[in-house]
């Protein structure tokens, strides 16, 4: 969600900056641990930048994702709901 130009807030980290304006927030568990951290997918450089806890920071990982236009998903792919 929007909250000032630039400023994004990632649901459970409300109030802080998150990316800039036209970033993708999202959020999943990225190692498996069983939390959702946040995600960051930034159209203007292609990548996806992760965050294994919920604490501000540089990304934990980053990969380059798609191809321009691409808008990133996340969810439990495996249809393993628990």
């Amino acid at each position: 969600m929007l909250n000032a130009p630039g400023h994004r807030n990632v649901p459970g980290k409300e109030g802080g900056p998150a990316g800039t304006a036209g970033d993708y927030p999202f959020v999943g568990d990225w190692d498996c641990d069983g939390i959702d951290t946040p995600g960051l997918y930034r159209q203007t450089d292609g990548f996806a930048y992760l965050r294994n806890t919920n604490s501000f920071g540089v990304a934990d990982v980053s990969f380059f994702f798609g191809v321009a236009g691409d808008i990133p998903i996340a969810g439990e792919l495996r249809r393993r709901w628990v």
